[in-house]
């Protein structure tokens, strides 16, 4: 008896995009791979010549017309060459520029929807900062460390965060802040299906777990 394994919407449309790419990417290498060997046999043959002439070593008495199209392969190749090289060189940087300018947009973003959500919990300064060192990871001790405040004062100030956030744990406030930022991400453009409703906020955590102290 066969089972039938369900698929993910989409998956027919992904698969036949990967095997066009493939398909491309396959000929485009074949292309670039004969051109290059064609380039190498005329440089090969057009180095020789110049060494037999400056050695006066023996040259085979191949016909003028080939050797006239063997250095316009070369001429060609060296000029390929240094047009390719320079394109991918101006592509490259381009990308590189374009990456940054998404990540600065993407921290700003980010930034942007943390100071958002620590109004929205109605949270003072010293709460917000705090709670911004919670989500980079440091500990109560850290945290007074960096702050210049006492322990006890940390604990107090993280305790009014839980309360005013309805959240119990350190490791809720990342999850919280890590799923709102996942929710932000563009989805491929494929037939997903029906969207779930967000779940609530006190849904999310299943497990309880300590406070740091």
């Amino acid at each position: 008896m066969k089972v039938r394994v369900p698929t993910w919407p989409g998956t027919r449309k992904i698969a036949s995009r990967k095997l066009k790419c493939r398909l491309t990417i396959g000929v485009t290498t074949a292309a670039m791979l004969a051109f290059i060997t064609v380039q190498l046999i005329a440089v090969a043959a057009l180095v020789y010549r110049l060494v037999a002439d400056l050695f006066v070593l023996p040259f085979p008495d191949v016909p003028w017309r080939l050797v006239e199209l063997i250095e316009i392969l070369a001429v060609i190749g060296t000029v390929s060459g240094l047009a390719l090289s320079s394109v991918l060189f101006w592509l490259t940087v381009a990308r590189g520029n374009r990456i940054m300018d998404q990540l600065s947009v993407a921290s700003g973003q980010i930034q942007d929807r943390i100071d958002d959500q620590f109004e929205i919990w109605a949270l003072s300064v010293s709460e917000k900062s705090v709670a911004l060192l919670i989500i980079k990871g440091f500990s109560n001790k850290e945290i007074s460390e960096i702050r210049g405040t006492s322990p006890a004062t940390i604990k107090s100030q993280i305790s009014s965060i839980f309360r005013k956030s309805g959240l119990s744990t350190r490791q809720q406030i990342v999850t919280f802040f890590v799923e709102e930022i996942v929710a932000q991400l563009d989805l491929p453009n494929v037939d997903t299906g029906p969207v779930p409703p967000p779940r609530r906020q006190q849904d999310r955590f299943e497990l309880s777990e300590v406070p740091d102290e």
